[in-house]
Order: C-alpha cells, then structure tokens, then sequence
C-alpha cells in the first residue's frame, strides 16, 4: 500500500508512534502508525497520524496518496488533505478538497476555515468573506473565524469591521500573539493626558514601520509615549515626531501607566482608507544622504528583490535575481543600488558581473544605515518586504511589486497605497507572472529616466 514501502524499511523499533513523535523521530513514527495501518487497513486514526508525520518528512506526496485512501471512507480527511495543499502552495486543489468534504459535511467549520484560507491565496476575497462569515457562525467561539474574517475586510477597505475582527490576534493559538507585559495594564481609553503609554511592536520589521507612525496621535492627545521596537530599529524611530523615548526589545521598559500593541492603533483612531496620518508630506520618519553614495547624472535606482526567506509567504512575493538581470545591463541611464543586506552567492556574482551594480550591503547595519541609503536614491524598487515601509515612510518615491493575492495592507486593484502617497504598486495580473511585471516596470523606468 502507497508509495510509503519504498520509504520505511521493516524494522519499525520498540516505542510506539506518539512516544517517537515525541521524541522527534518523525521516521520511527512514520514506521509505527505504517505497521498499525497494516494491521488494520479501516484504522482511520492511525492513517490520518501517518499521513500528518509524513507531511513532517516533507514526504508531501505520499502524505497526499494517504489522505486521498482515507478520503474513500472517511471525507472528514479532506481537512488535512486541504491544510497539505495549502502548504504546497496549491489553493485551487485545496478550494477542491474542501467543497468535495462540504457535500458531505456542509457546516463543518474547520473545512469552511481552509476554503477561505484557499480562496484568499486565490485573490478572490469576497467570497473568502463568506467563508469565514460561515465559519464564525458555525464555531463562534473560535477566535480564528474573526481574525481572518479581519484579513480579508482590510483587504477589501472595510476598515471599520476589519480593525475590530482583528482584535481576536490575541486570543488565537499563533506564538506570536502570546501575552506582552503581562504586569502593565492595557490602554482602554482613559484620558492620557500626564500617563506614560508603551506603544510596542508586535509582529514583522515592516509592519513596526508601517504603525510605528501612531505615536504622534497618542502624543497629540497627551500621553508620553514609549515605544519599543525590534532590535536594529531604536536609533531609526528616534527620529518618530512626538515620542518620549525608543526602547528595542530586551531592553528594560522605563515606568509606564499602560501599554498598547501598535497595530490595535488605527482602531483606536477610526482609521479609513480616506484618514491614514500620513505625517509631513508623506513623511514621518526622516534621515540624512549616505555619503557613501557617489555623485552621478544617472538615474539612482535602490533595488530589493527578496524578503526574509523565512517568511511564510516569501516564496510568493520574492523574485528570483534573474528576472532582473537584463534591467541591469541594459539600463545604463540607470545606476542600480542592491538594498539586500544578505545576497545569496548567485546574487552576489550577478552584482559583481555588472557594472550597473553596486552593493550596499557591507555599508548596512540597522535600519537607520539602510534609511540613508534610501535616502539616496531617486528612487526605490522593491518587493513586499521592509525595505517598501522604511522608502514609504521616508517619503521617498517608491515602486513596490507585488503577488497576485498580495497582503492585506496594499488592498486591491489599484496603483496607489493611503499608507504611502508617494509610493507606486506593480500587481501581478496573473499569479506568479513576475515577467511580465518586471516588463512594466521597465518601461516605466525608461519613461522615468528620460524625464
């Protein structure tokens, strides 16, 4: 049965699947829950435990024909078999899976969760509303409902329900929204005039930069406000209009009368599509030129491709190196600047094959290094990472690509971005063709450096 016999061999070992599991021996696991299959081939429990641990040895193929063998008698196996698409990064097989198990099981709640999780990936976010619309109302206590209910309305610009929805954060299973400062009391909206508020990061460098901007609208109504920031962002964010002082994570919070997570800022303040504080101009954080850069008549064009590779979602919004390749040669009106703190070695011999390229990575050691760099520049190309919130914020004309289904905060179907007025968006029309938006851009860019 199944592929998995050229996988195991015959000696399964003395524990028992969950005791391997625990001891992290996904093989040895793998081997157990494979003989209790064998033994009983109806044994559902055993074959969805084999299925999950071979997904844990990334044997995603196998761990799918296991799924699929369920599925003949049990549909509720669907749920697994979707939550293993989604990992591959095929939603439209899991939309499949789930509507085949909602047949069956019209209100199962957790198949209504993974068909909108798979109609988001898809971009098709009205009817991933409705999703979790049904999956709220079938299991309202769980918080997952809200919280993704959140992502898709913010998405969609319905502010006022998405910010409320995206309260439930702190009341899911994720590590990343476990309890901050557990021994200073929550901001609930008492007066701030004379208290002392922490405002502290929660989540990614980009989104710090991107809500970090709150700060003056807590101090204009009184508070002296703390933030505390991921290290490598202090120095950067001391330069924030109205704050007190900049603490980076680890370092010891001062005496606060209360705290509040960043993001929980725009509920706050009822911010809208139509209301975002945008600071001075466009501007809200501020740097000097790196002397560094040399002079040139040519068009400066800072550039990064690629996120963090240990983004969830990086595989959709980075680009390979390649792409850009050709830009690079033959743009020689332009003078392109890598903003990739850490190039892979492929990168790396593009750039020094190229006489178009320089890397500014040996000049970048936190966020304010990187700020002046930016601030460099005629202009900034990037992915959806940190280095689109850092030009954004600064002010700096900015030109951020993005995926097909592209994160909550850039909305839909449009160019332009109320977080950043200075800032283009390049969508990709059709999922994973970034060719043909590295095309736009091109043009862009030659219309751009002949003015």
């Amino acid at each position: 049965m199944f592929g998995i016999d050229t996988l195991l061999n015959t000696n399964l070992g003395t524990g028992s699947g969950q005791a391997a599991q625990d001891e992290g021996d996904f093989l040895t696991d793998a081997q157990a829950y494979k003989r209790a299959v064998d033994l009983d081939g109806y044994y559902t429990d055993a074959m969805v435990n084999l299925g999950l641990t071979l997904r844990d040895l990334e044997e995603t193929a196998i761990a799918e024909e296991c799924f699929w063998h369920i599925l003949q008698g049990q549909p509720m196996a669907g749920v697994n078999m979707a939550k293993l698409q989604l990992e591959r990064d095929d939603p439209a097989a899991a939309e499949g899976t789930c509507r085949s198990v909602l047949e069956h099981h019209p209100q199962h709640p957790e198949t209504l969760l993974n068909l909108g999780v798979a109609l988001q990936a898809q971009n098709r976010v009205e009817e991933a509303i409705a999703a979790f619309e049904e999956f709220t109302a079938a299991d309202p206590q769980n918080p997952d409902g809200p919280f993704n209910l959140a992502i898709a309305e913010l998405a969609t610009g319905n502010w006022n329900d998405g910010w409320r929805h995206y309260e439930a954060r702190w009341q899911t299973d994720n590590p990343l929204f476990a309890p901050r400062h557990t021994g200073i009391p929550r901001w609930n909206g008492e007066p701030l005039t004379g208290k002392t508020l922490l405002l502290f990061a929660e989540q990614g460098f980009g989104d710090t930069l991107q809500f970090c901007r709150y700060a003056a609208l807590f101090a204009d109504i009184g508070a002296k406000v703390v933030v505390e920031c991921q290290p490598g962002l202090g120095s950067l964010l001391q330069t924030l209009p109205g704050v007190a002082q900049v603490i980076e994570q680890g370092q010891a919070v001062p005496p606060v009368d209360a705290k509040l997570p960043m993001m929980t800022a725009p509920l706050v303040f009822g911010t809208t599509p139509k209301n975002v504080p945008n600071g001075d101009g466009g501007s809200y954080l501020s740097a000097q030129p790196a002397p560094v850069i040399p002079a040139t008549d040519r068009l400066k064009v800072g550039i990064a491709w690629a996120g963090s590779p240990t983004h969830k979602n990086d595989h959709n919004r980075s680009l390979h190196h390649d792409l850009l390749e050709k830009n690079f040669e033959d743009r020689k009106d332009v003078a392109w600047f890598s903003l990739q703190l850490q190039p892979n070695d492929e990168a790396k011999r593009l750039i020094e094959a190229s006489e178009n390229v320089t890397d500014l990575a040996p000049h970048i050691s936190d966020f304010a290094s990187t700020a002046s760099l930016i601030e460099s520049m005629d202009l900034v190309v990037t992915v959806d990472t940190a280095a689109a919130h850092l030009a954004g914020a600064l002010g700096k004309p900015t030109w951020v690509l993005l995926p097909f289904a592209p994160d909550w905060r850039w909305l839909l179907d449009r160019e332009d971005t109320p977080w950043y007025p200075n800032t283009k968006l390049f969508r990709q029309r059709v999922a994973c063709d970034w060719p043909e938006v590295i095309g736009r851009v091109a043009n862009e860019l030659q219309r751009l450096a002949m003015r």
